[in-house]
């Protein structure tokens, strides 16, 4: 399963009537692939623009990283979280060497 983070937040000091409005959050999705006792880690990073606040305001202090995440997620679209998610997983796993298409050895070593 793909983790999420938000990696930082940029915000204006004043917009209209509204204080420190978020402008861009910066995300990072990683995949943790535990194998043959080692950890292999996809990670890919990114940035998504908010647009303007509208009456829903929320207040820059009152801002969760459940919330922040799921801006990045509804900006970004499903289709396009769905893809960063399947790319991490399979960064690890190509990392950890799961899925060479060939193996070369003997079965007597």
């Amino acid at each position: 399963m793909s983790s999420w983070k938000v990696k930082g937040m940029e915000r204006k000091a004043l917009e209209g009537t509204n204080q420190n409005v978020i402008i861009s959050i910066s995300w990072e999705c990683e995949h943790l692939e535990v194998y043959n006792q080692s950890n292999y880690i996809g990670r890919r990073f990114g940035v998504v623009s908010l647009p303007s606040p509208t009456d829903s305001f929320i207040s820059f202090t009152e801002i969760t990283e459940e919330t922040a995440l799921s801006w990045c997620k509804n900006i970004l679209g499903e289709v396009v979280v769905s893809a960063i998610e399947d790319e991490v997983y399979e960064a690890a796993i190509v990392c950890s060497g799961q899925s060479k298409a060939t193996i070369s050895g003997m079965p007597w070593e």
